[in-house]
């Protein structure tokens, strides 16, 4: 997906733990809450392209991966 193409590995990346984006945004409208209006409605990642990145990590020696 065109935008989540900015998360994918940057190999420079020389760290043990990591972050990976799986989705962004929000569909439930609460009345208390901005992340509808501020980051759009819910998007996720496929489950392909997760995986792929995670296993980039791997190889960079990336040993823990935190999923947002």
């Amino acid at each position: 997906d065109e935008k989540f193409s900015f998360f994918f590995v940057n190999k420079k990346l020389k760290c043990a733990s990591t972050f990976v984006v799986i989705m962004e945004g929000c569909s439930k409208f609460c009345s208390y809450c901005v992340v509808p209006y501020t980051r759009g409605v819910e998007v996720s990642r496929s489950f392909d392209d997760v995986i792929v990145e995670i296993v980039l990590l791997g190889y960079l020696g990336v040993v823990e991966v935190i999923l947002l």
